[in-house]
């Protein structure tokens, strides 16, 4: 329905909430992965292992016309309107929560927020021989925090690519899972093995793109804009960023890159990388199913209102 955007200005309470509803609704509606551009599809199925991709390369593509065909929405390169996507609480709830509980500095954190954050701070802080070993320790404590599992999968079964790590659908083989909430991309140091909030964009597509070419999961991927969060973990710096797939795939930070080191002396600091924490939980249960079963294909759609898939 039209929304009568002159009551949202002057209108009374009722009204503008009336109109702000109507247009979340549609905004709701309309968000679905585009599945009939099967260029964009083939592009996704064609790409190389995501720790080889060339973001530059990828980015600054061009079609046969000459306009540009960015491979995802990351805001890159400045000025080109393919290359940018929605503000993630216009894409999914889950997102507004974060941003929400993020944002809210009159937040209390828990005890058991404080005590994560510690436990963050201290596997982050320690000097690796080798990535698997900071992966092994972040999975250890995320899946204490966000009460489900962090497997290392991969985004289609048979293929040799392997994530840092997920949260996925715990009704399912990891690698036949039919969701992914969480996606983790864990590097020695910064400036170590590429750009991770690229090659997390590459998992995640890679992840949909096999859902929606296998006929027993098509209706799924057709019917949720594939809301994804993004955990860089960079040696001792953090950022969570929102992944989801409308007309692309899109990528967008939801924090800036935050130090996970425990300086007691900056408390602002660790209250606000504290925050972020529980926000990344708080978004974790409510995008993740409660019930047993319920992210089941037959299932998926009737539990929108509680898995806060649209």
């Amino acid at each position: 329905p039209e929304v009568d955007r002159q009551a949202l200005l002057t209108g009374s309470a009722e009204e503008i909430k009336s109109g702000i509803l109507t247009l979340l609704a549609s905004a709701a509606a309309a968000a679905q992965p585009n599945t009939a551009q099967p260029d964009y599809m083939a592009r996704i199925a064609q790409l190389s292992a995501p720790s080889q991709m060339v973001a530059k390369d990828l980015q600054l593509a061009q079609d046969a016309a000459g306009s540009p065909t960015p491979l995802f929405q990351n805001w890159r390169p400045p000025g080109v309107t393919q290359a940018e996507g929605s503000p993630p609480p216009l894409v999914h709830p889950v997102f507004g929560a974060f941003v929400e509980r993020w944002q809210d500095t009159a937040y209390v954190p828990s005890n058991e927020d404080v005590e994560f954050m510690g436990a963050l701070c201290h596997a982050c802080a320690k000097y690796v021989d080798k990535e698997a070993d900071l992966e092994a320790a972040v999975h250890k404590v995320m899946t204490k925090y966000l009460g489900h599992q962090v497997f290392k999968t991969s985004p289609a079964r048979g293929s040799r690519m392997q994530t840092d790590g997920a949260i996925v659908d715990p009704d399912a083989d990891p690698n036949d899972a039919i969701w992914m909430a969480v996606l983790f991309e864990v590097k020695e140091d910064l400036g170590t093995s590429g750009d991770p909030s690229y090659q997390g964009a590459g998992y995640n597509s890679r992840f949909w793109a096999a859902r929606a070419a296998n006929e027993d999961t098509r209706s799924i991927f057709q019917h949720t804009c594939c809301p994804t969060l993004l955990v860089e973990i960079m040696g001792p710096h953090i950022r969570i960023s929102a992944m989801s797939w409308l007309s692309a795939v899109s990528l967008a930070p939801l924090t800036p890159l935050l130090h996970t080191l425990f300086v007691m002396h900056d408390p602002q600091h660790m209250l606000t990388l504290t925050r972020a924490l529980s926000a990344l939980r708080l978004a974790v249960r409510l995008v993740v199913p409660e019930e047993a079963g319920a992210a089941k294909q037959s299932q998926v759609r009737s539990q929108a209102s509680r898995t806060k898939m649209p």
